[in-house]
């Protein structure tokens, strides 16, 4: 017998009710599971779109399986289920994401083979590990891989992965020649402000084989000059664990001061990892940053009286009480900014290259924690998942335009998130011989 009306709306009201409550008890999720058994393929499509909008909102994995496993029953009376098992297929837990992929197989889902296709690629690439050269998934992954492979016989989006041989540009490059070079410091200097250079004690020596390294950072002229190419091009320099279709425009870009001649900021790791390529180049490591900055001998600017930073510049100032740092940061951000990389006269390494330090931090291919290289793999991941893996940060060396005069040593480095485009940020590139 088919259920009244004042039944199906208790029901529609009861899910909704316990859709909206974060401490779902199981003997409710066991009342519900008996209603939906019994009276689910009877609600109407109105009754229905209200009990799968509660759903998405919903934070309980329980009554979405709930839902998921009901789906069948009604897969010709909705007609944007499809969609609808997209959005769960994105759901941070594992079980509702493979349960979703599982059952989207069973819909008709013509129309929406990119948008799955899209969804699907994001798992397989922001969820595999790397061993060797062999990548390892999660169970979610294999999941979405196996779905992967059924799809194929759809239209897949076309992105070219081809990339042809570049001929490097030597030019405004610095030859780095192979041999030791002193890395870090050999005592730790007591400071009331901030002792920072621990990070970087003791000193030791380094071997490297000999490399090129840009003579100044990546100005902002160039880096646009790399996104037109990109438009025209497509992504064919991107790094494989990019998002799809990541705009590669600065955050800088319609800033009045964020001049052609400046170091380009407001870049993200993946931003200056394409545009090294696209140079045939690559981001240095944090060694081959450092013993260009530095030479030989651990040069450490310490007795610089032209140092590329404004804030010490604007204030003539390198030591003082971090609260007055931050204060007066504040209150004069409209005069402190980056400053032309063809600057004369500016700090330069034993090497002669220029603006190594207190322009822009400059990224590297160094992860901050175990300082192997960075091999990212977050595609697909919400930015908190990134935030919380140690991975996710890489090393920046330099100090920028807003820094207290402590961090302005070559030795120093810090840590971003690869994912943020900070105003501080730019990179300069390597060739490898």
């Amino acid at each position: 017998m088919n259920p009244s009306e004042k039944v199906r709306s208790n029901l529609v009201q009861k899910f909704c009710l316990r859709c909206a409550d974060t401490n779902v008890s199981k003997e409710e999720i066991l009342e519900i599971q008996n209603l939906l058994d019994s009276h689910f393929p009877y609600l109407t499509e109105d009754e229905l779109d209200e009990v799968l909008s509660s759903v998405i909102e919903s934070d309980s994995a329980q009554l979405k399986i709930c839902i998921l496993n009901h789906l069948p029953r009604i897969k010709d009376t909705i007609s944007w289920l499809p969609q609808f098992l997209l959005m769960l297929i994105r759901d941070p837990d594992e079980s509702v994401s493979i349960k979703s992929m599982n059952i989207i197989q069973q819909f008709d889902i013509q129309g929406f083979e990119e948008s799955l296709l899209t969804e699907i690629e994001k798992i397989i690439g922001g969820r595999k590990n790397i061993i060797g050269d062999i990548p390892i998934y999660d169970k979610r992954g294999l999941t979405a891989l196996r779905l992967w492979e059924k799809l194929q016989n759809f239209k897949k989006p076309v992105m070219s992965t081809t990339r042809e041989k570049v001929d490097v540009d030597l030019y405004n490059m610095i030859l780095i020649p192979e041999g030791k070079f002193k890395k870090g410091i050999d005592k730790i200097v007591e400071n009331p402000i901030i002792n920072s250079l621990e990070i970087a004690y003791p000193s030791h020596e380094i071997f490297l084989k000999e490399y090129y390294i840009d003579k100044y950072p990546v100005t902002n002229k160039e880096y646009d000059q790399f996104c037109e190419a990109i438009e025209k091009n497509g992504h064919i320099w991107c790094h494989p664990d990019e998002e799809c279709n990541k705009t590669h425009r600065r955050a800088s870009f319609y800033s009045e001061s964020a001049a052609p001649d400046h170091p380009v900021t407001g870049v993200d790791w993946y931003d200056a990892y394409a545009f090294a390529a696209w140079k045939g180049k690559k981001l240095p490591t944090a060694d081959q940053w450092e013993k260009a900055a530095r030479g030989e001998n651990g040069y450490d600017y310490r007795n610089e009286q032209t140092l590329i930073n404004d804030f010490i510049q604007a204030f003539n100032i390198k030591d003082f009480p971090l609260d007055m740092w931050r204060n007066t940061l504040i209150m004069q951000s409209h005069i402190i900014k980056t400053q032309t990389v063809f600057k004369k006269n500016c700090n330069q390494s034993p090497f002669g290259i220029v603006g190594m330090i207190g322009n822009i931090w400059e990224w590297t291919r160094t992860r901050y924690l175990d300082q192997k290289e960075q091999e990212p793999s977050f595609r697909g991941m919400d930015k908190s998942q990134v935030w919380d893996d140690w991975s996710g940060w890489t090393i920046v060396k330099g100090g920028s335009f807003t820094s207290i005069g402590e961090l302005l040593h070559p030795a120093f480095y810090e840590k971003r998130l690869l994912i943020e485009r900070n105003i501080d940020v730019g990179f300069r590139c390597v060739y490898e011989v």
